[in-house]
C-alpha cells in the first residue's frame, strides 16, 4: 500500500489520478441522467412528476427565502414519490437513483480521500 501511495509524488501519476477523479465525478452522473430522464417519462406518473419538477420554483440566483422555498418544493416532491403518488415505477426509479448517488458519493470520498491521505503522509514535518 505504501508503494502505491508513493506514486502520488510523481506528477504524471498525480495528473492521471486527478483526471480519473474528474471522470469519476462526471461520468456516473451523466449516465444516470441519460438513463433517468427517458425512463421516468414512460409512465403517466413519471410524466406528472417531471411536469411538477418543471413548475417548481427553481432559480439560479435568489435569496435565502427562495432557497428555502426550493428546498420545501424538493422535500414535498420526494415525500410524494415515496408515498407512491406518481406510481410504483417512479418510486422504484427514485430508490435506485438514491442508491446510485449514495454509492457515488462514497466512491468519490474514497477516491479523493486516498489522494489526501497520500499528501498527508508525504508532508514534511515542521
Amino acid at each position: 500500500m505504501s508503494d502505491f501511495l508513493q506514486n502520488f509524488q510523481d506528477p504524471s501519476f498525480r495528473l492521471s489520478y486527478s483526471l480519473g477523479g474528474a471522470a469519476l465525478l462526471l461520468l456516473p452522473m451523466l449516465l444516470l441522467a441519460l438513463w433517468y430522464h427517458p425512463n421516468i417519462k414512460k409512465t403517466p406518473g413519471g410524466r406528472a412528476l417531471m411536469e411538477r419538477q418543471g413548475k417548481s420554483n427553481v432559480r439560479s440566483r435568489g435569496s435565502f427565502l427562495s432557497a428555502q422555498s426550493q428546498m420545501a418544493d424538493g422535500i414535498a416532491i420526494m415525500r410524494d414519490v415515496k408515498s407512491g403518488r406518481y406510481g410504483q415505477q417512479a418510486r422504484r426509479m427514485q430508490t435506485r437513483v438514491n442508491w446510485v448517488v449514495g454509492l457515488w458519493v462514497l466512491a468519490v470520498a474514497l477516491y479523493f480521500g486516498l489522494m489526501i491521505y497520500a499528501d498527508e503522509l508525504a508532508r514534511v514535518p515542521t
